[in-house]
């Protein structure tokens, strides 16, 4: 078993009658009117949301939306959710993952989605997935894996409600590259798209045209769990249940799983403490325990894992982030992982997004090159983070004034 910092606990795991407590989910927090984003790092097809259009950011800049609750960043589009439950969203509209400005390929200025009032929504590589207030599920954009829940079509142009789950009621949702996770409020999941990347039994493991799911599928395999946080990534998926457990299933190149081989079914990471938050990346995954230590495993090309010290490629097992004891929230993108720690700051890792062209700085830290070690992000003045989420090549994050 790997030792790890031994930290007072940011959440008691039991309550005074030694129940285990359902942990909170990491991205919740007490709504504040004066909650605003911000955005950086690659600025191609307005996925930044700024006047500027497709300027990239190497810091934090923020965006005038007022109110902002949560934020997504997509594979090159971005999703702001407000207090009042009006869906944001910009960028790349390629496969309609906008839900609006129909016929452009993509627009730079954050517009509202027709929807009835949303309580979370999660941007993929090229799908978007809504979930309203009433726990109603809504998608729009690519479906070629049947990722956004409807059958009989490639694209989903406008939003549509799943009719399949009108009598489950859902709480939180994930979009990843080919495939979506729901979940509800009994702490049950829900799965659809690339069949491999669902958690569902089936024969063969390479992804064809007819090896998908559009029809959301409850993972059997979860049922005696009580699930409180999804993440869909790239190539895999993970959740956390109300114990603290972390759960992955998926393909395991370089290891991103945590444990051994392919999985078609949920299995335990083991030799980890009770986590708080999970983020599957393109191929690596990084976790926050209640302790505040941040752990990370997968590949590591351009430093994502923020193990300077080992100059490896890749990471079997999970493994502690050196200089990082206070973590809240993690989010990880295709090449970089950010962290929020408890004092409200940032800090981030991995691939900078520099290629000789102005198309970096997802990491926020000024500097468009790669960091293998966690870096402080420059966050605007006076301000103080409520979470961050890492895209493709970009990062947005949700910010008050202090």
């Amino acid at each position: 078993m790997p030792a790890w910092p031994r930290l007072a606990p940011s959440l008691p795991l039991t309550d005074e009658n030694g129940a285990m407590r359902r942990l909170r989910h990491p991205l919740r927090h007490v709504r504040d009117a004066s909650t605003w984003a911000a955005s950086w790092g690659n600025g191609d097809c307005g996925r930044l949301g700024h006047d500027a259009a497709c300027v990239s950011l190497i810091v934090p800049t923020r965006l005038p939306l007022a109110d902002v609750q949560s934020v997504s960043a997509g594979g090159a589009h971005s999703l702001f959710l407000n207090g009042d439950g009006r869906l944001f969203t910009c960028g790349l509209n390629e496969n309609y993952q906008l839900g609006h400005s129909f016929g452009s390929l993509f627009t730079h200025q954050p517009r509202v989605v027709d929807l009835p009032p949303v309580a979370v929504a999660s941007a993929g590589h090229f799908h978007t997935v809504a979930v309203t207030r009433e726990g109603q599920v809504w998608t729009w954009g690519d479906n070629a894996y049947g990722q956004a829940g409807h059958a009989g079509v490639s694209v989903v142009q406008e939003a549509q409600k799943v009719e399949a789950l009108h009598d489950v009621k859902i709480v939180s949702a994930s979009a990843g590259a080919r495939h979506t996770l729901l979940l509800a409020d009994d702490g049950s999941v829900y799965a659809f798209g690339a069949r491999p990347l669902l958690g569902v039994a089936s024969e063969g493991w390479w992804v064809r045209r007819g090896d998908n799911e559009a029809t959301p599928r409850r993972i059997r395999a979860l049922s005696g769990c009580t699930v409180v946080a999804v993440s869909a990534g790239a190539q895999h998926s993970a959740c956390i249940d109300d114990e603290g457990r972390l759960f992955t299933w998926g393909f395991n190149a370089l290891h991103l799983l945590g444990r051994t081989g392919n999985a078609m079914e949920p299995g335990i990471v083991r030799d980890l403490p009770a986590l708080q938050s999970v983020a599957c990346g393109g191929l690596h995954t990084a976790v926050a325990s209640v302790c505040g230590v941040c752990f990370t495993w997968g590949a590591n090309q351009n430093g994502e894992l923020g193990a300077e010290a080992q100059f490896s490629k890749q990471q079997r097992s999970p493994m502690a982030v050196p200089e990082l004891a206070d973590v809240s929230q993690v989010s990880a993108g295709w090449r970089h992982t950010s962290a929020r720690c408890m004092d409200g700051s940032l800090c981030a890792w991995g691939w900078g997004g520099s290629d000789g062209a102005d198309t970096g700085g997802q990491l926020g830290v000024a500097n468009p090159v790669d960091f293998w070690s966690p870096t402080a992000v420059q966050m605007p003045p006076r301000s103080r983070a409520l979470s961050v989420s890492c895209g493709w090549n970009h990062s947005l994050g949700v910010f008050v004034d202090q």
